[in-house]
């Protein structure tokens, strides 16, 4: 099959005879999505902010909003309960099980270089209204015996968090900064 030759001008009549139509219907769905993906992006309150726009949720956010999370714990495998929130749309608590690996050697004898974690809460927090804070703490009744907490993501609206050890019976209290104290 030879290819066609190209005249001096390709005009649209010559794209119409030459080009298969399964082209055209790929080359439309390129052109759409692209379209309807810049909708999307220009949407985002992120982009928005970026290109200097003020979103609602921007203009929404209180920096004096006290918010805070009360959870009884009570040093076991069970779910912790609430005791009092303000600013708290939701939350959830994960307990990961502590992992032991001891390596043996081809006889099954135990061989020194074992690897132990011990079990660690993870805690998600959505805020109810998005509140611009300095800083999110964590404190515990019991401050002796707490493991380490990692606040690992804290913004406007979702506090992260993870312990290094199981957390023992006592309050758990996660509260924010605002920029205005």
């Amino acid at each position: 099959m030879s290819e066609p030759a190209f005249p001096d001008r390709v005009t649209l009549n010559w794209l119409k005879k030459h080009v298969p139509m399964q082209f055209w219907c790929w080359l439309f769905g390129i052109f759409i999505s692209l379209f309807l993906g810049g909708i999307y992006v220009g949407q985002l309150n992120s982009i928005r902010e970026l290109i200097g726009q003020k979103t609602q949720e921007s203009q929404d956010i209180k920096t004096d909003l006290k918010t805070d999370l009360r959870l009884q714990f009570f040093g076991d495998r069970r779910f912790p309960q609430e005791v009092s929130s303000d600013n708290v749309a939701s939350w959830f608590a994960y307990l990961s099980p502590s992992l032991s690996i001891t390596p043996k050697d081809a006889r099954g004898n135990t061989v020194a270089g074992g690897i132990e974690t011990p079990p660690n809460w993870v805690i998600f927090v959505a805020l109810d209204k998005p509140t611009k804070f300095r800083q999110a703490i964590v404190t515990f009744s019991n401050p002796e015996v707490m493991p380490v907490i990692d606040v690992h993501t804290a913004n406007s609206r979702i506090i992260a968090m993870s312990t290094r050890g199981q957390v023992p019976a006592g309050m758990l209290t996660i509260k924010t900064i605002n920029v205005s104290e």
